[in-house]
């Protein structure tokens, strides 16, 4: 894993697919003001957010739950932005909610997500696969052991 990490140089590994229209509510506000996406930001001019940032739409994407992010991005994630108001609307819609938040973040190109990739694969009908996931799904036939 670790070559791995080091060939991708930075970038994250989030598998990119169109987002279905009915996982995404248009009717609610998904700029990243509306969002206070960067609620934390107080003084522009010490700011490493930029008006650009601020005034940037969120893109819609989905993908598989899991994904491999650059430090830089859990950075981003854990001390830059704040994810409250964007999870709480997407938590309202009805289903496959946690395929789309890393995805969005990941393709929308004005919010600038460190080790994102631009959302130009996408519009153009291309979708990005994932290097890094692994999932192990136990067949139905087989019982698991539950303490009752």
């Amino acid at each position: 894993m670790a070559t791995i990490f080091e060939l991708l140089d930075g970038a994250n590994d989030v598998e990119i697919t169109p987002c279905p229209k009915d996982r995404s509510d248009l009717k609610k506000m998904w700029d990243a003001r509306s969002l206070q996406l960067f609620a934390n930001v107080i003084d522009m001019s010490e700011s490493a957010v930029s008006a650009k940032q601020l005034n940037a739409s969120l893109s819609f994407a989905k993908g598989a739950v899991q994904a491999s992010l650059s430090r830089e991005a859990v950075e981003w994630v854990v001390f830059t932005v704040n994810l409250t108001t964007l999870m709480q609307q997407i938590n309202k819609m009805s289903f496959g909610v946690d395929e789309i938040l890393l995805e969005s973040l990941q393709i929308s190109d004005d919010i600038d997500m460190p080790g994102r990739f631009t959302s130009k694969c996408l519009a153009q009908g291309q979708n990005t696969d994932f290097i890094t996931r692994h999932a192990s799904f136990i067949p139905r036939k087989h019982k698991i052991a539950r303490n009752t």
